[in-house]
């Protein structure tokens, strides 16, 4: 097997959406915490152009317009390696940014991916007992369009204390959250909400935590539950991770 191609501390960047930034802000901050202890350098661009679902839907040049500019951002910084906290932006990264523009100049990571990279190379170790009863939501944009299910499971298995009911071991047609990949919440709010209950009905029978990759799930999930008044607490695994960390 070819060795592993290493990055130089300059080369890595953390790329935070501006849905991340203002809605989950704790994402990128525990994200940046745990690359600083695991000895990393958090190198980020400090204003991302837009990526957001419903302007790909709706006006496509601007949206391409703002994906050249994030590219070229990148590229002028240095990055080799660009490490992604939001599923949605993952996905369009990976799948629209090279279909629009060609091969991209940089390598890209999802978050619960890089950090179990980070784990298996012993940089960061997961030793403080978690006790939580949880089961985990596969989000449809990073399940079923990019097929990345088992770096979520892996984390969670990984954390000392923790009781992991898995509602839908590895399927790639996991119940969604109802959210929606882009403006399906605000065209159907209604139907959104009932998918949510739903999601979080079928969760509520195996766990008090509901774990999600997600900030958009963790979100719209969070919302339901307080609304339906369905006890289970929406929780990130990046926050999970930090936990059994000592950060959060």
């Amino acid at each position: 097997m070819a060795d592993k191609k290493t990055y130089k501390p300059d080369e890595t960047f953390l790329f935070v959406d501006y849905f991340s930034a203002t809605q989950s802000s704790e994402l990128p901050r525990l994200t940046a915490q745990i690359m600083m202890k695991a000895g990393e350098k958090v190198n980020v661009i400090k204003k991302p152009a837009v990526t957001n679902g419903e302007l790909l839907e709706t006006n496509l040049d601007l949206w391409l317009q703002h994906g050249r500019e994030n590219i070229r951002m990148l590229e002028e910084a240095g990055a080799k390696r660009v490490i992604i906290v939001n599923p949605h932006e993952y996905t369009y990264f990976v799948k629209e940014y090279p279909k629009h523009f060609g091969p991209l100049p940089f390598e890209c990571v999802f978050v619960t991916d890089y950090l179990w990279e980070l784990v298996e190379a012993g940089k960061i170790e997961l030793t403080n007992e978690v006790k939580m009863v949880v089961t985990y939501h596969d989000p449809c944009s990073l399940n079923k369009m990019v097929n990345i299910n088992e770096s979520p499971r892996n984390l969670i298995k990984k954390i000392p204390g923790i009781t992991f009911n898995d509602e839908h071991p590895v399927t790639q047609w996991a119940y969604c959250c109802g959210n929606g990949t882009s403006s399906f919440k605000k065209i159907h709010p209604d139907k959104a909400y009932q998918i949510g209950k739903k999601r979080i009905q079928d969760a509520v029978e195996l766990a008090d935590t509901l774990l999600v990759a997600c900030p958009h799930c963790k979100d719209h999930l969070t919302e339901t539950s307080a609304k339906s008044g369905i006890d289970v607490s929406p929780t990130h695994v990046v926050e999970l991770v930090a936990k059994s960390m000592g950060i959060a």
